[in-house]
């Protein structure tokens, strides 16, 4: 946080720390890959990189000029199914309730 705050008095377009139009860098769900140093090939390898990423509902891309980056942001969606293993609730809480639960389902 102390960072966004320093960064609010230098960068006009930087996102304020906290409130409802909070940084989504200071929750990990973003990230700037910056452009500075990348040939036009470079870039343009970005953009058909990211496009399909977009398209799938995955992540959200802004391409900035002003600051030359593209800022990224990731959604849930990105991990594949099998990345988030389900748990049987019943065998884990050893609670009668959530085994009742669990079996209504």
């Amino acid at each position: 946080m102390e960072f966004q705050h320093r960064l609010l008095r230098t960068n006009g377009t930087a996102a304020p720390a906290d409130g409802d139009t909070a940084s989504p860098h200071l929750t990990g769900q973003a990230i700037d890959l910056a452009k500075h140093g990348l040939s036009l090939t470079e870039i343009a390898w970005m953009r058909g990189y990211l496009l399909p990423l977009v398209q799938e509902g995955k992540v959200d891309v802004e391409e900035e000029f002003q600051q030359s980056c593209f800022h990224i942001s990731v959604y849930k969606k990105y991990l594949p199914a099998a990345a988030t293993p389900k748990r049987d609730l019943a065998t884990s809480r050893r609670d009668p309730t959530t085994a009742l639960a669990t079996a209504i389902r």
